[in-house]
């Protein structure tokens, strides 16, 4: 029904951008080798049939954005068999019926820019001349005629336009010119005088070439026009124009994020990283958790895990910055260091909503977990430990060894959820130093930093938010409960280095 239409729809659009990107991509290759090699190279990206055939090299350089039309003129002029048939089949093309001569000449040059050698651009005037003729005869006697006058005011339209022409060339000059051109006898001076009339009031534009689209004047190029024309001609050729449903907006978004999301990302992290604007930092933030929300929406999960490695990043350079002014010890660095604090809430506030987006984001979360076990600053609901029992009901011991033998034990199953509290309990409840909670509940560090130090560091541990993240794991997908228990597993190895150390 109608999420099978939508579906369809997505995967139209999906198609047609890919060939908008293969016939840039074949733009390139005939731009750079205007020849048989460029038209190989095209052929290989499927926009050309095998063996080549005039009629479709036409098409090709008739409707195809970005090609180059001095590219597309000195293929044209060459003498070879293939050039010669294309060249042909370009002309053809054209519809001069009822046209006056100077408005066709300026439809034709106008879709390449003319070579610069004579006989090249003698082989392409005769074919322009013959088609010419054959459509829209009027005065002219036969192609010989459309030849010699096109040639004319080809001729004109450089005089009149050429500011280096210091002498140009009168109406009357140019009927003089034209006599006897149309089998010995005189073109009507009336039809003369109207081509001149033509030409005089607007230039024919040869000089530039309108499609290259690095315009180094920065002036409107017709692109835009090109690939209207090519869409155009794509409804009229299948007659089934696609109606975008509304699916096929959340998939288009999806895809133009996946080719733009690295570049966001480092930007609002420069940003992030370098403002002193508080204004502006809010907005960086904003952008973070914009960038998560977007990719939790489309499912993107390596996106999210490394939107959480480049706040890491951050994290640590904050930290290094802070330690390197004051002297500090670098642990305390990772959570009085104002920077720091920002970049570890966005962390764990952005982590907290989209918790069932982590997968190997779990490991960088924990590590700044253990900076504050190593600061005796986790509160107490962290480190309970009654949770978990061995394998003859007894309750597990401190022993961090023996907490990553249970964590292996359980990885691949990815069950217990609802006991992951347990875990941490187990991990950071033994070592190193055991915290104090005063009688009305307040978590109090173990430290020297005075009674302030204190409250900035608890307030800091309270706005992460550590109990509700770790409650709510019992709703993850077995996918980010993998994620958690591997990254479980390599901090139990890291304390366990740790609790070596201080041994």
């Amino acid at each position: 029904g109608a999420h099978g239409a939508d579906k369809h729809s997505v995967s139209q659009l999906r198609w047609a951008k890919q060939r908008k990107k293969r016939m840039l991509m074949a733009a390139g290759h005939f731009n750079t080798k205007p020849g048989p090699k460029g038209l190989e190279l095209v052929q290989g990206l499927g926009l050309l049939p095998e063996p080549l055939d005039a009629a479709s090299v036409a098409s090709f350089l008739r409707t195809s954005p970005g090609l180059d039309r001095v590219a597309i003129g000195i293929f044209l002029g060459e003498p070879s068999e293939l050039a010669l048939a294309t060249l042909q089949c370009f002309v053809d093309s054209f519809d001069f019926t009822s046209v006056p001569l100077t408005e066709a000449l300026r439809s034709f040059l106008d879709s390449f820019r003319l070579p610069g050698e004579a006989q090249k651009i003698a082989r392409i005037v005769e074919a322009f001349a013959a088609r010419y003729f054959v459509q829209s005869p009027g005065p002219l006697y036969n192609a010989d005629t459309a030849y010699i006058l096109s040639y004319a005011i080809i001729m004109l339209n450089t005089d009149l336009h050429n500011h280096q022409v210091k002498n140009k060339m009168t109406k009357e000059q140019f009927c003089r010119m034209n006599r006897g051109i149309n089998n010995d006898a005189d073109l009507p001076p009336a039809y003369l005088g109207e081509l001149f009339d033509s030409i005089y009031s607007r230039e024919i534009k040869m000089t530039e070439d309108l499609a290259n689209i690095s315009n180094p004047t920065g002036g409107v190029t017709d692109q835009e026009p090109r690939w209207d024309d090519l869409l155009t001609s794509m409804r009229h050729k299948y007659r089934a124009p696609m109606h975008v449903a509304a699916a096929v907006g959340t998939a288009h978004g999806r895809d133009m994020f996946l080719v733009v999301w690295d570049r966001v990302i480092a930007a609002l992290s420069v940003v992030f990283e370098t403002t002193e604007d508080d204004r502006v930092l809010r907005r960086a933030l904003e952008g973070l958790h914009d960038f998560a929300k977007v990719c939790a929406f489309h499912r993107l999960y390596e996106e999210f895990n490394k939107l959480i490695a480049t706040i890491v990043k951050s994290i640590f350079k904050f930290a290094e910055a802070a330690d390197a002014a004051a002297g500090a010890d670098l642990d305390w660095a990772f959570v009085r260091s104002p920077k720091v604090q920002v970049a570890a809430q966005a962390m764990f506030h952005i982590s907290f909503n989209h918790a069932d987006c982590l997968r190997e984001g779990w490991r960088p979360l924990l590590e700044y977990v253990a900076k504050l076990h190593r600061l005796q600053a986790l509160p107490s609901a962290l480190l309970e430990r009654d949770d978990f029992v061995d394998a003859d009901g007894r309750a597990l011991s401190a022993s961090t060894s023996s907490v990553a033998d249970a964590l292996l034990k359980q990885r691949d199953a990815a069950q217990g959820a609802g006991g992951m509290m347990g875990f941490f309990g187990s991990l950071f409840g033994g070592s190193p130093g055991e915290p104090v909670e005063d009688p009305g509940g307040v978590f109090r560090p173990k430290t020297r930093i005075g009674q302030a130090g204190e409250e900035e560091l608890t307030a800091l541990v309270m706005s992460l938010k550590l109990e509700e993240l770790l409650a709510n794991t019992k709703f993850l997908s077995n996918q980010a409960l993998t994620g958690l228990v591997n990254a479980l597993i390599s901090a139990s190895s890291f304390l366990l280095e740790d609790d070596v150390g201080h041994s």
